[in-house]
Formats: C-alpha cells, structure tokens, sequence
C-alpha cells in the first residue's frame, strides 16, 4: 500500500502479512521504495503510484524475481536430479516456468514450451495475485495439455506430507505456492514423482522439507545446495495456494486427509 504523510508531505509505502500467533489477524509493516522494487519489481511499484490503488494494499505477484539462479548438486540420495529448462532470472514467471518444467520432466515438451512461452508473455505485461494466475494456469493447460486438464485445488494449509500423491495416478503435477515462517508467500514451485521444480534452481531437488524450507529462504541465505551443514533461516510453514493437475477426475474428498 502506498499513502501519503500528510505531516512529511512524502508518501510511504506499507505491507501486511499474518499475524506469527493469531493466523486470522494481520499485521502492518512500513518499507522502503527500494524494498518493493527489488524484491516485487518496477511493474508491481508502478502498480502502487497508480491513483487507483492509492491508499490500498494490492495483491503481491506471484513470482518475484530472484537475482541468480542456485546451482543444485546433480545427484541427491544417490538419484539424479532432472534440470530445469526454464529459469525465471529477473522475470516474474515462476508459477508458469516451474510449471513448464515439470511438463517438460514428464515428457510433454510442446505443452511445456507453451507454457513458458505464453507465462513469459504474461509476466512481462502485467502483474496478476496468484488466484487470477493459477485461473489462467488452468485455462492454458486445457488448451495445450489435454492428458493432464483436470485438476483439483490444493487450499491453504493443506498438508502436503500427509496427501497420499499415488492415488491421483501415474501422472499428475502439483504447482503450489508455500509459505515461509517469515510468512512470505510470493514464490510459486511445482512437484511431480517426487521431484520439486524451482525455477530459480538449475536442478531439481528432492520432496522434503528441507528443501522446501529452502526454497522458502531467500537466495542470499540459501547455501544448503553448495554448503550441507548449513541451516537455513527460514523454514518451510504451509502452503498458501495451489492446484493439481491430472489425467482422471477425482473428487477432492478422496485424496487429502485434511478435510473431515
């Protein structure tokens, strides 16, 4: 949010996360101009100088732009890990690119170029909050990726250890948006059999919460790929959003053992 100090006559820029205890509760906390740029881009601050959002806290992208990308090791638990074909680098795309990714790992290289082809597009020509871009994730996976347009969503501190991710079938990807203790939330990753597609990452990287806690740390303190005894700062909470796509129907009741 973006509002003007009246004594000061500068305008100052504000953003709000969860309460750390009360999770329904929200806090408020002052930035810089400088912050919001770096960490959400000039076409996210250009959003906030508009007249329209003045005094309004608007959405965050998802996907905000990393400045390098993390070399991953290429073997992990004796497994080789698949590299990613699409790096985000100072784009917005990640929820597209990770996407791609895993299309591409499972053998559907024309849906996955589309996919990065058209989320690149997108990316550079607006800013969208993660709801409007996993609706438009899903629209253009029906169009180029027949054997995998049905879907189901993946809600808000959904457990995501605990799904039984065999009974959507041999071929499925999980694109989700996780959520850091720091309650960050503006990164997208994706996850097929077992594997994590981080487009900030040259590789693959394991299912497991820690690296899931790293991918949830920001890159300056992200060396657990390079350095094994590190231990990150920010751990891995929940997610925030997500969607599964698959080849079968299936009602959501039947997979998460989340719900009653």
């Amino acid at each position: 949010m973006r509002r003007l100090n009246k004594q000061t006559g500068q305008y100052e820029f504000f953003g709000k996360r969860k309460h750390p205890v009360l999770k329904k509760h929200f806090v408020k906390q002052q930035v810089d101009e400088d912050w919001v740029k770096k960490n959400f881009g000039p076409k996210y601050l250009e959003k906030l100088y508009s007249e329209k959002y003045e005094g309004k806290f608007v959405g965050l992208p998802v996907g905000a732009p990393g400045d390098a990308v993390v070399q991953c090791p290429p073997v992990i638990h004796g497994r080789p890990m698949p590299m990613c074909r699409y790096l985000q680098r100072d784009v917005p795309a990640c929820i597209y690119f990770s996407l791609a990714n895993a299309l591409y790992f499972l053998d559907f290289p024309k849906s996955s170029g589309i996919i990065a082809t058209t989320g690149y597009a997108n990316a550079k020509k607006k800013t969208a909050p993660p709801k409007k871009q996993f609706g438009e994730l899903i629209q253009m996976m029906k169009k180029c990726c027949k054997p995998l347009q049905y879907t189901v969503p993946l809600k808000e501190d959904d457990d995501i250890f605990a799904v039984d991710w065999n009974s959507f079938g041999s071929t499925y990807i999980a694109v989700f948006v996780p959520t850091g203790s720091d309650n960050f939330n503006t990164h997208a990753v994706a996850m097929t059999k077992g594997y994590v597609f981080d487009s900030g990452l040259d590789r693959a990287v394991p299912f497991e919460k820690l690296y899931l806690d790293q991918i949830c740390s920001s890159l300056e303190t992200n060396k657990i790929y390079t350095n094994a005894n590190h231990v990150s700062t920010v751990t891995f909470e929940s997610i925030n959003c997500g969607v599964v796509f698959m080849q079968n129907p299936m009602p959501r009741k039947n997979w998460t053992p989340t719900e009653s």
